[in-house]
């Protein structure tokens, strides 16, 4: 599911409707935008911890965002030793995040 359609709805729970005026899928645009006072955002929890000035992060504990993420590759061509190495330091790196 899109995290718009996620953010509208823990809106929509919480018994308002936002005006969204911009929309962006870059989330350091989001950031900017939101360091220049243009509005708020959801941002990914891993660009909150990179903290930029001006910005207060406050983390929704009580709701379940989840991204997903795939990798994806051509079963018709094998993989090099360098694709397969990859895979796997994502997985590895990714389990913290509950992914499979």
């Amino acid at each position: 599911m899109k995290l718009r359609i996620k953010a509208d709805a823990l809106c929509e729970n919480a018994g308002f409707s936002p005006n969204v005026i911009i929309e962006s899928q870059n989330m350091e645009t989001l950031r900017n935008y939101v360091s220049l006072g243009i509005g708020i955002s959801f941002l990914s929890h891993l660009l909150a911890s990179s903290s930029k000035p001006g910005i207060l992060y406050y983390q929704l504990h009580d709701y379940s965002i989840v991204r997903d993420f795939v990798l994806i590759y051509s079963k018709n061509n094998p993989l090099s030793s360098m694709e397969k190495a990859f895979i796997q330091v994502s997985k590895e790196s990714l389990s913290s995040f509950n992914c499979d």
